[in-house]
Formats: C-alpha cells, structure tokens, sequence
C-alpha cells in the first residue's frame, strides 16, 4: 500500500478492530489472517453481486494491512486510543453541562416556588390585619351604641341661664351619634368586603397552583394586586375604590 494510503488510514476514524471482530490487547498474526479471509468472504464481489460494496472491501483491506504491519498499527492504536480519550471527555463534559443545567432549572423552580410562598404568608397576614381591625372597630361601634342607649333621652330640666349668658356658654355643635355610627358600619362592612375577597384570592392561587402540580393549563400567576391596594387604603383610613362584589 503507497504511503500516502497507509497514512490515510492510519488516522481513519475507522475501527479496525470491530471490522474484523479482532480484540485490541490480543491477536495473533493467524487470528489476523483468518479473519481478514472471513470478512473478504463475507463482502467478495462474487457473493454479493449487484450489491457489493466497493468502500466496505477497500476498508477491510486496509485493516489487514495497518494491522499487519506492527509500526502502522502502533501509530493506529496511539490515533485510535487519543480519538477515544476525546470521545470519554466530551462524553464526560456533556454530562456534567447536563447536570449543572438541571441544577439550574431547579434553582430556579425553588425560587419561584419560595417567592410564591412569600406572598402566601404576605396575603394571610393582610388578612389577620383586616380581621384585627374589623374586630376594633365593631367593638368602637357597640361602645358608641351602648353609650348611645345609656345616655337620657333629653336633659332635666334645669334654669334657663339669662339670654346673654346662654349665648355665651352655648357649646360647639357636635357631629350627630347617629352619622358616626353609620360612618363605622361603613368602614366595618368594607373591611369585611376586603377580608372576604382576600379569602377568595387565596383560594384561587391554591386552585391554580395545584393545577400546575398536575400539568393543566391556568391563568397567568401574576399575583393580583387589587386586594394589596384595596388593603393598604383600609389601614390608611382611605376609601379606596371598590371592587366588585361577587
């Protein structure tokens, strides 16, 4: 075989071994030939015919004749042994890409995972405020009530102080009990309003986080803020405007 051929084929990426079913650490030269004699059999011409296979006939060829000779087939084992070497390492590099990638993605999903537990524990403690503060000003409300019940239904009679001097001590008209009152039943009935719709918007992130959990399709988790400013306003003493009652 001319020289350029041989080193041709000694860097093919071909396995000359597999070819011939030879083992890379033990062969002998008759195990060479006789192997060599089965695989020409196998791919002649003359057996295959139509189908034959000229660049399958050339290869095994070739391997005979690396193998053969022992300096081809040395510098063949060292090419064929460093392409493996490089095979082992991408293999092994591929891998562990794989896995930092995965770790990755499983920050990641336990980032989301943590911030959605976040504003869980931020809505049940708006929640707790709401409630704290609907009870302080029902008990406000009873209180003006049970002072409203108490108190006489018009003063005793008592001397009229001359005109000047009445005019003099007459006291600053005071806001009515009943308009206070009212007043409070408003802001009570709009604490339970947010309490209630709080409630709501907590089921529906449990609703729709456990059908993420089992692969359906939900709406957009972007957490609502309505509830957050409707809140805030309450605590705020602001009237906020409100949302609709379902």
């Amino acid at each position: 075989m001319p020289s350029d051929d041989l080193t041709k084929w000694i860097t093919s990426e071909i396995d000359f071994y597999a070819l011939l079913g030879l083992t890379p650490e033990s062969f002998t030269a008759d195990e060479l030939r006789r192997a060599y004699r089965k695989t020409a059999l196998q791919y002649h011409p003359d057996k295959l015919g139509a189908a034959f296979d000229a660049d399958k006939y050339e290869q095994f060829q070739a391997a005979n004749d690396v193998l053969a000779d022992p300096e081809s087939k040395q510098k063949y084992d060292n090419f064929r042994n460093g392409r493996m070497q490089r095979q082992r390492a991408a293999a092994l590099f591929e891998g562990k890409r794989r896995a930092m990638k995965e770790d990755l993605e499983a920050r990641e999903r336990g980032g989301s995972l943590g911030k959605r537990s976040r504003e869980d524990e931020e809505m049940d403690e708006n929640i707790k405020k709401l409630a704290e503060e609907g009870r302080k000003r029902r008990v406000k409300r009873e209180s003006m009530m049970s002072e409203n019940v108490s108190s006489p239904s018009s003063p005793m009679s008592a001397p009229r102080p001359p005109p000047q001097a009445q005019s003099q001590s007459q006291p600053r008209p005071q806001p009515s009990t009943s308009a206070t009152s009212n007043s409070e039943d408003e802001k009570v009935a709009r604490l339970e309003r947010l309490i209630a719709e709080a409630t709501a918007a907590k089921a529906k992130r449990k609703a729709d986080k456990k059908a993420r959990k089992a692969g359906k399709s939900s709406e957009s988790s972007t957490p609502d803020t309505s509830f957050k400013a409707d809140s805030n306003a309450a605590f705020n003493g602001v009237h906020a405007v409100p949302c609709a009652t379902p």
